[in-house]
């Protein structure tokens, strides 16, 4: 199905240029003036303890601007304290400090950590999103609670259960009475529970993936949810993944069952619940309508859920080639003396799904992040970009293994890669990678992918200064409104050796970008009546002399609800101008707004219905 336009607006817009421009050289909290620079060689620079937030440990984190000052706030997720996982999420404001920036901690005041239960403060979360659920400008909160209350305890030694003196099985976990919830945001950093919960908390599961989307179209933002083992170490079972309608007020509706989504228990099915490890909501087929894609874990079959714009989705990942590898022997490396397989667990152990054009050919690429070892080959699948082979090709995906370069250290190796993000560091135009591994003692690192030409890409890590081992969480979003894309990222500790976790202590990283060379701008769109609030869902495309350029707007993507900033980045290379800037439209007709001749180098912000977008320069936000 093809969206026609119904609406196409043309501006000449003549902004005049800004000759100072406010740098991102970021002060010291301890002296507020020293700035923070690189060394020469160095491009991007770990900014993290003169902005406050060194050695503190964050397992997962997030750019999202909370208060709406125009300034991208972090949000964290910690482990701990204690085996229920409560009172992990942290928050911390952007604020002004000296003549730069700085992080101030507003977790107590914040009302994160906010709960129905009656013994003690604090929250199980496993991840957070952002969106704006009820449409009035202010960003809300989707906090996801992990239960895991059927998995029975196992007696030492045994794969008995273990029995009360009831002759009860004993599970290994007791319910935390906490469950997903909506914290609605007023605007001004602070959140609330809504009045009571409904049918999102109503199925408490494995949560390990969220993302916001906006499926039928009607101006509200939906959630689909996607769970984990039922019962680890039992079955290879899932919970049954959930989509979610939204009414625009905070509440919502499990569509699962009507969408056409619901999934059978009994496994090794191309229908079968499945452990999901990350979700992603994006256009794949350019039809205007948003698709789902669901990556598995537990080497099954991935999932992608075709919207077929009548409020029901078809799974099309074996036609398309998302589901896995053509490798569906089940063989082992066979040093390892493993059992193979059989084909429906001879894929991944996909965590992580970054969408983007990264050929500029007008259609959604993907990166799948696996983890996968030595001994699991040759049958288990390998981090991989997938090209979309466009309508020609009915929309399927060709794997290219080969397209990202990656160095194997020892025999016995691991890869441990759980996220992945598209950005465009240098500003030239192509889309870069960037790959974040962990868990695995063998040089799992935070990497970053220079795209030289289409499907090129060079590991420019260590050329670029950034050394951050065992990365976990990335979030990419320009922090200090200088126009190139910064990187927040925490790390762990699992499986890493005493040595190695000395060398690295836990902590949070802040890398400030030094390395773009080329013209920009960001793009901000505030839905007003027929889209949602912050433009979920829709599609921008930037054309300059030679080149175009697409991004959505996401809710989310990836393992344990990964997101970054909500805007779009392009970098324009040499450009002098934004030829013409098309916005289409999450709503329900998919209108398109179109202007011409924009000025390179500023901030933009688009309200649905207007004609004239605002603009400020590097350094300036557009206020409340």
């Amino acid at each position: 199905m093809t969206i026609k336009p119904v609406r196409s607006v043309m501006l000449a817009i003549i902004i005049a240029a800004t000759p100072a421009f406010i740098g991102c050289a970021t002060p010291s909290p301890e002296t507020d003036e020293r700035p923070v620079t690189p060394a020469p060689e160095r491009k991007f620079v770990n900014a993290a303890k003169a902005l406050g937030v060194s050695g503190i440990h964050a397992a997962r984190s997030r750019w999202v601007d909370i208060d709406g000052d125009g300034w991208q706030d972090l949000v964290i997720l910690r482990f701990g304290p204690g085996k229920d996982r409560r009172d992990r999420p942290r928050v911390f404001m952007n604020v002004k400090k000296g003549k730069g920036r700085a992080f101030r901690e507003t977790t107590e005041e914040s009302g994160i950590l906010a709960n129905r239960r009656k013994d003690g403060k604090g929250r199980t979360c496993t991840l957070i999103l952002a969106g704006d659920v009820n449409n009035d400008g202010n960003v809300d909160l989707f906090s996801g609670a992990y239960c895991e209350f059927e998995k029975p305890k196992l007696k030492k030694g045994t794969s008995q259960p273990e029995r009360d003196e009831n002759g009860n099985i004993v599970m290994t976990q007791k319910d935390h009475g906490d469950r997903n919830e909506i914290l609605l945001g007023d605007g001004k950093g602070k959140f609330k529970l809504t009045a009571k919960r409904g049918e999102l908390s109503g199925h408490p599961a494995t949560i390990d993936a969220a993302t916001f989307l906006d499926y039928d179209r009607d101006g509200c933002l939906d959630i689909f949810v996607g769970n984990w083992y039922r019962q680890y170490g039992w079955s290879v079972e899932g919970y049954e993944d959930r989509l979610y309608k939204g009414d625009g007020k905070g509440n919502f509706k499990d569509m699962t069952e009507k969408a056409g989504m619901s999934l059978v228990a009994e496994t090794g099915k191309r229908n079968s619940r499945r452990p999901v490890y990350g979700a992603a909501a994006v256009d794949i087929n350019n039809d205007g309508w948003t698709d789902i894609l669901v990556a598995s874990y537990g080497r099954q079959w991935n999932l992608c859920w075709l919207n077929q714009g009548d409020g029901t989705f078809k799974e099309v990942a074996e036609q398309n080639k998302f589901d896995g590898d053509e490798d569906e022997s089940g063989k082992h490396d066979p040093r390892s003396r493993r059992r193979n397989e059989k084909p429906y667990r001879s894929n991944g152990n996909t965590f992580g799904i970054a969408p983007g054009d990264c050929d500029n050919d007008g259609d959604m690429d993907i990166f799948l992040a696996e983890i996968t070892h030595w001994w699991a080959m040759p049958a288990a699948d390998l981090s991989c970009l997938l090209e979309n082979l466009g309508p020609e090709k009915n929309w399927q995906f060709k794997r290219r293994p080969d397209a990202i370069p990656r160095t194997r250290t020892t025999r016995g190796w691991n890869q441990g890669d759980m996220h992945a993000a598209w950005l465009d560091y240098d500003h030239d135009t192509d889309l870069d990678l960037l790959l974040s591994s962990s868990d695995y003692p063998d040089e799992q690192r935070l990497r970053l992918f220079r795209q030289d030409g289409p499907g090129r890409f060079t590991d420019v890590t260590k050329d670029v200064g950034i050394d951050w081992r065992s990365s976990t969480g990335i979030s990419v979003g320009d922090y200090d409104r200088d126009g190139d894309l910064d990187i927040v990222c925490g790390n762990t500790h699992n499986r890493l050796k005493p040595e190695q976790r000395k060398a690295q202590p836990l902590g949070l990283a802040v890398w400030q970008n030094n390395a773009a060379k080329g013209n920009w701008i960001t793009v901000e769109l505030r839905g007003k009546g027929k889209s949602n609030g912050l433009g979920i869902g829709a599609r921008i495309t930037c054309e300059i002399e030679g080149v175009k350029m697409i991004r959505e707007i996401s809710g989310g993507w990836g393992h344990v609800g990964q997101q970054d900033a909500i805007m779009a980045h392009f970098g324009l290379g040499k450009a002098d101008k934004v030829k013409k800037l098309t916005v289409r439209w999450p709503d329900a007709k998919g209108t398109e707004t179109t202007y011409a001749d924009l000025p390179i180098n500023r901030h933009y912000r688009i309200t649905e219905g207007e004609e004239k977008p605002e603009s400020t320069a590097p350094g300036e936000t557009f206020g409340k």
